[in-house]
């Protein structure tokens, strides 16, 4: 049975420790003042809490690509259905179709560089690519379809394959490389093991998987879906709106940040699940509009709507006072922390550093939740859609402010 997070008065208790930053009253108003931190330790732990107003960054949108049906041949940047994007060392955009099963690279002009691989299981083949990394001069393409990872050069090259660790299935979202260096990326997955089956991550290296420890297994504090069951047998899930999530994000060779999102609070845990540091920083909470609310629960009222003697648990949905702290998390490949955060006006990126210390913010970004932005470097791929589902592979330039 792995570790579990309790409600625990006014904080949450994993491990060791993890115990939330505030009690009380909400947090009102825009976080003032010279940005400062706070850091201490008790008992192995370190705790950095972030104070005051961090400096200011900015995006410079660099290119998009992406354009509805066409009439005639198809256009180069016309996408079935994105499934992952990364850039490379010289800025370029590559983005994996899961439709065409191949790999379209575009330069900073927005136009085509070259098209990589086809359907197929041979040799520059692809059958489901589920995520693109790097790790020094390699780029590796996760292909759970042919159960292997692809191994590709800057130009395009089929260099190889190696085994894609277990054959575990879920969205790309979460069925992908995380990226935390230049050198290295996780996998997560899943072996066979004396009394069952053991998650892990996984670390790939240029030439090989080169470690592997095991992925934490928490459950959350708080009910975070429906469970339906409809009289015709079926049995259906939906999110709680504005619920607190589970998330889980490697922090590097060994290390797992752990966030429960509530809260503005940021556990990295080690190999053993012991927490060796917290992230804090104090953010306003956000209120929910009617407009938010009435969108968030369509799907489900629109369910309950249909069937109306589906037996759900919970058996309602209760409107939250106020969203939670944090919507996401991700790590770059400098190592740094990037957690997208809710506020009253909009969606905003805080990015701390390896230690925990907030270094700027950005303004937030729409974005599909099933392809995971890709930060390298300066540079951040995403993927949106319009109001006719057509999908846009996006690349920015983030302009980082001096903190003084």
């Amino acid at each position: 049975m792995g570790s579990q997070i309790r409600n625990h008065g006014c904080g949450l208790l994993l491990g060791l420790l993890l115990v939330l930053p505030s009690c009380g009253p909400d947090r009102t108003g825009e976080p003032s003042g010279r940005l400062e931190q706070r850091i201490d330790s008790a008992g192995g732990v370190v705790r950095v809490r972030n104070l005051g107003a961090a400096p200011r960054w900015s995006l410079n949108p660099l290119v998009t690509v992406g354009s509805g049906a066409a009439t005639g041949a198809p256009a180069a940047d016309e996408f079935g259905r994105i499934s992952t994007v990364s850039t490379d060392r010289q800025g370029n955009l590559w983005v994996a179709d899961a439709l065409s099963h191949d790999i379209r690279v575009f330069g900073s002009g927005g136009s085509l560089v070259r098209r990589i691989g086809r359907e197929g299981q041979g040799p520059g083949e692809f059958l489901s690519i589920y995520s693109l990394a790097w790790v020094g001069d390699v780029a590796l393409a996760l292909d759970f379809g042919n159960g292997r990872i692809a191994e590709l050069s800057e130009t395009g090259e089929w260099l190889g394959t190696r085994p894609a660790p277990g054959r575990v299935s879920g969205p790309p979202s979460s069925m992908r490389f995380y990226a935390t260096s230049d050198t290295a990326v996780y996998q997560w997955s899943a072996r066979a093991s004396d009394g069952g089956i053991e998650l892990e991550w996984v670390e790939q290296g240029r030439d090989s998987a080169t470690f592997a420890w095991p992925r934490l297994e928490l459950d959350p504090p708080e009910p975070t879906q429906i469970l339906c069951h409809s009289p015709n047998g079926t049995i259906s899930f939906f999110d709680l709106p504005f619920s607190g999530q589970l998330l889980k994000q490697p922090a590097g060779r060994g290390l797992t940040y752990v966030v429960w999102t509530e809260e503005y609070h940021i556990a990295e845990l080690d190999a053993q699940g012991d927490t060796v540091r917290t992230i804090e920083y104090a953010r306003p909470s956000a209120p929910i509009s009617d407009a938010e609310w009435d969108e968030a629960r369509a799907e489900y009222q629109e369910f309950r709507d249909q069937w109306t003697d589906a037996k759900c648990d919970p058996s309602g949905v209760s409107r939250p006072a106020l969203k939670p702290a944090i919507r996401n998390v991700l790590v770059d490949t400098r190592g740094d922390l990037w957690v997208e955060a809710y506020t009253a006006k909009g969606l905003v990126w805080d990015v701390f550093d390896s230690g925990g210390v907030l270094m700027g913010t950005l303004p937030g970004f729409e974005y599909l939740e099933s392809v995971a932005p890709s930060i390298r470097g300066d540079l951040i791929a995403w993927v949106e859609a319009d109001s006719l589902g057509v999908e846009r592979a996006r690349v920015a330039r983030v302009l980082r402010q001096p903190s003084s």
